[in-house]
């Protein structure tokens, strides 16, 4: 099972062509003793890891997967938007959209939400009583339009979370899975530059913490940059966004050495 962002939900090329088909394609090419593999794509546009946490308990966890892969993008912005929000009784909390799809459904509430939005106790009051998403702390830390990406760099943020990664982890194991981060690529760099990658403070302070919690991780820029080296323009589509289809195929190959490694894919049946 693979869960991510729009990256890997890879809407803008042909199903049969992103690297999540793909690799399903190659494991069972190379499958010894009549295993049979099945590649789960969960990748839903713009989820964090409090997101595809939820989505494991309640849309993954059933199907007993043996791996389970994250993808990890600029999920940050995500969490922060969650912070406020229990990890585990998620789906209690969310009641409240139904409440407020049916007071919007109504001329006033509509017209008094659109006059008050801005308004710093309305969104409070909010925010009390379930009816608006988000955290009140974002809004507290900056005013500005870019406050996402601005209180992602807070070590809190970074904080909470690798605090979900590690609870994340702690279920996959305990359902009897592998669990496993791969850093997914920052498709701006189009890793033209070696070294550029790790420059980014998401990817630094992401491998600080896997490698210092024993995490089960792939990084797959030196890989990126070697295949990029061969290919004529970019990876990504306009440079700047989500994999074309020479991307998808050359990222499948990147994660299937991983993959394959971690389930020992192709081994005879009496070494298994």
């Amino acid at each position: 099972a693979i869960l991510g962002d729009s990256g890997i939900a890879a809407l803008q090329v042909d199903y049969r062509k992103n690297f999540s088909h793909l690799l399903e394609q190659y494991l069972n090419a190379s499958s010894t003793c009549g295993t049979k593999y099945e590649v789960m794509n969960f990748g839903i546009g713009s989820a964090g890891t409090f997101t595809e946490y939820q989505t494991y308990k309640k849309k993954i966890a059933q199907y007993k997967p043996d791996q389970v892969i994250v993808m990890f993008d600029n999920d940050y912005d995500d969490n922060i938007i969650k912070s406020g929000y229990d990890l585990e009784n998620y789906s209690e909390e969310r009641r409240s959209v139904a409440i407020k799809a049916f007071l919007l459904q109504f001329t006033l509430p509509k017209f008094l939400y659109s006059k008050l939005i801005g308004n710093e106790t309305f969104i409070s009051f909010l925010h009390f009583v379930g009816i608006l998403e988000g955290n009140t702390a974002l809004r507290s830390d900056t005013n500005t339009a870019t406050s996402t990406s601005l209180v992602a760099t807070s070590s809190k943020y970074y904080t909470y979370t690798f605090d979900i990664l590690t609870r994340f982890r702690e279920l996959v194991q305990h359902d009897g899975a592998k669990f496993s981060v791969v850093i997914f690529p920052n498709e701006t760099l189009d890793y033209t530059h070696e070294g550029d990658w790790n420059k980014d403070p998401h990817v630094a302070n992401m491998l600080d913490f896997l490698k210092r919690k024993k995490f089960d991780y792939m990084d797959p820029s030196p890989a990126l940059y070697k295949a990029k080296s061969g290919v004529t323009g970019c990876l990504s589509f306009d440079c700047g966004s989500h994999f074309t289809e020479q991307g998808h195929q050359i990222f499948s190959d990147i994660l299937y050495q991983y993959v394959a490694k971690e389930l020992s894919v192709g081994l005879s049946c009496t070494s298994r």
